[in-house]
């Protein structure tokens, strides 16, 4: 396929290789049979012309059939490569969903807890707890290839905001933080585009070698 792609291109090497190789064995044979009669050199120089019109493109395909192992080992392997690549950001973009989507579920719970002021120790211990939460989940995202260290910090900041409306109610300011970074965490994590897989190699080989 590779000759007879470049048969199809007249400024292919393949064609550049055809005329030089026709035109040095043309004087050649022309030189060497030069007594005989016009008619027998007129025979054998059509006979050396289609030895080189049928030889070059044999060995054009020849040299392409040695060689399409070795590019094809090569291709395989990058693909290989690129795939394991894929395989391993897919998972981890899958985790990261799937952390955000546990950790919403289980600060829901803990928040219609609070609402109803079954605390778990003090209101202070339930703050401390919910620090602690962001600060895992944060490690959860990180360890699976995200970085959510700048939101984690806008949501602190939002948390110990002393002039954030609630009057002293530490229960509604704890609350509010934790729906407010549940639900844009997992937000976040949901408007992330899943990693692309790798383009598989090509069956058709490459352009023809351009003069």
């Amino acid at each position: 396929m590779v000759a007879a792609k470049a048969f199809e291109q007249p400024r292919s090497g393949y064609g550049a290789a055809q005329v030089f190789l026709g035109a040095g064995l043309g004087v050649v044979v022309g030189a060497e049979f030069s007594g005989m009669p016009l008619f027998v050199q007129f025979l054998i120089g059509g006979a050396a012309g289609l030895v080189v019109y049928w030889g070059v493109p044999t060995a054009w395909a020849a040299i392409g059939w040695l060689r399409a192992p070795i590019v094809q080992r090569d291709q395989a392997r990058e693909y290989a490569r690129a795939f394991e690549t894929y395989a391993r950001d897919f998972e981890q973009w899958a985790a990261r969903r799937e952390i955000a989507y546990r950790f919403r579920h289980e600060t829901f719970e803990d928040h219609r807890r609070i609402t109803s002021a079954n605390y778990m120790g003090s209101l202070s211990d339930e703050e401390d707890r919910w620090r602690n939460m962001m600060a895992q989940v944060a490690n959860q995202i990180r360890d699976n290839g995200g970085d959510v260290s700048n939101f984690m910090e806008a949501q602190l900041a939002a948390l110990d905001d002393a002039d954030n409306g609630y009057g002293g109610d530490d229960n509604a300011r704890i609350r509010n933080s934790m729906l407010a970074c549940c639900q844009n965490l997992l937000s976040d994590m949901l408007n992330q585009p899943a990693p692309r897989p790798p383009t598989p190699p090509q069956p058709e080989p490459g352009p023809a070698f351009q003069v």
